[in-house]
């Protein structure tokens, strides 16, 4: 396909520095997608409209993609000192780019993602899509190299971020699974996708992802036996089973979770509205067990395990009449708990 006439060129204004200049856009008619890779890659018939997201100042050597371009992450005036200090030769970016430059400002993007101190996921994106690029420079060292850096990132952006751009939790997670298959670390990859498929209501609302994973998981898993791997690791093999039996079944996640002290009644969904940072700290716990021993656990857990706490310990509580009151209430007899500990210690 030809790409005659596939480019035309944007005014814009640089957010750090202010300098006017031309960006080099790619007309809508002209992509073609031809295929979709597992990673979410597209490969394109003709032009590549990814070659030219990234947006680059001329002057600063700002760089971002297009639809952030205008909105920058961090203090601008700090970026501007930091871009100022690092300032080099760069190729020229606009019109027609070859996959060096493309590379090149993709590199940019993310040194300016970095100095703004922007979201993981944000520098977690860019490093996938360098990735991408590698892969089309026939480059897999190279691209392996940029996987690895973008998964430590949506990990880290899993744990800690309440949305990652558009994609869904499930989303992100079969994405993480499908990256550490790229790299060969199977048990994990397996971990991940079994966990994307275990989201039960969540994932039957993204059919096509839900099927990813169930692919990828299969093929993980052969790739693992492949290189005689073919124990499954104990925490594993429940949700394994899970993973192989029919997709219309509904099942619990494979959480790890504390002995139960005593029987329990039946789950029952409860749909609560939670203070943004109470979402943010039921976030970074529940990401807690990842990071120190490869565990999931889902945010329910931790209010299950709330509740828990405060039934035995307090079975009986009085003499209040809102959320504050009992807050306070529950707060005092922590300490007054915390005390007597103190002194007899």
């Amino acid at each position: 396909m030809t790409v005659e006439g596939a480019f035309f060129t944007q005014e814009k204004t640089c957010p750090i520095c202010r300098q006017i200049f031309q960006a080099t856009r790619v007309r809508s008619s002209f992509i073609r997608i031809r295929e979709r890779k597992a990673d979410f890659m597209i490969i394109y018939d003709g032009v590549n409209p990814i070659h030219y997201q990234i947006f680059v100042c001329p002057s600063c050597y700002y760089a971002s993609q297009e639809n952030n371009f205008d909105s920058p992450y961090g203090d601008t005036s700090k970026v501007a000192r930091e871009l100022f200090l690092l300032r080099q030769q760069e190729p020229n970016f606009l019109g027609v780019r070859s996959l060096p430059v493309v590379l090149r400002a993709f590199e940019l993007a993310i040194r300016t993602a970095q100095i703004s101190q922007a979201p993981a996921s944000v520098s977690a994106s860019l490093y996938l899509k360098c990735a991408w690029l590698a892969r089309e420079m026939q480059d897999e060292t190279r691209s392996l190299v940029f996987i690895k850096e973008s998964l430590k990132l949506y990990e880290k952006a899993y744990a800690s971020e309440r949305s990652v751009g558009k994609m869904s939790s499930s989303t992100l997670s079969y994405l993480i699974g499908e990256l550490y298959r790229q790299i060969g670390t199977y048990d994990e990859a397996i971990r991940w996708f079994s966990r994307t498929v275990m989201q039960s209501s969540a994932i039957k609302s993204e059919p096509e992802i839900e099927r990813l994973a169930r692919d990828q998981w299969a093929l993980a898993r052969e790739q693992s036996k492949a290189l005689g791997n073919d124990s499954i690791p104990n925490e594993q093999k429940d949700s394994t089973e899970k993973v192989e039996s029919s997709s219309s079944s509904t099942v619990e996640p494979p959480i790890k979770e504390s002995p139960v002290r005593k029987a329990r009644g039946p789950k029952v969904r409860l749909t609560a509205t939670l203070h943004e940072e109470q979402v943010t700290w039921l976030k970074e716990i529940s990401a807690t067990p990842y990071r120190e021993s490869k565990t999931f656990m889902e945010r329910e857990a931790v209010l299950r395990a709330l509740i828990d706490a405060a039934m035995e310990v307090y079975p009986s509580l009085q003499g209040f009449s809102n959320e504050d009151e009992l807050r306070d209430q529950l707060i005092d007899k922590m300490k007054k708990g915390n005390d007597k500990k103190e002194a007899g210690a």
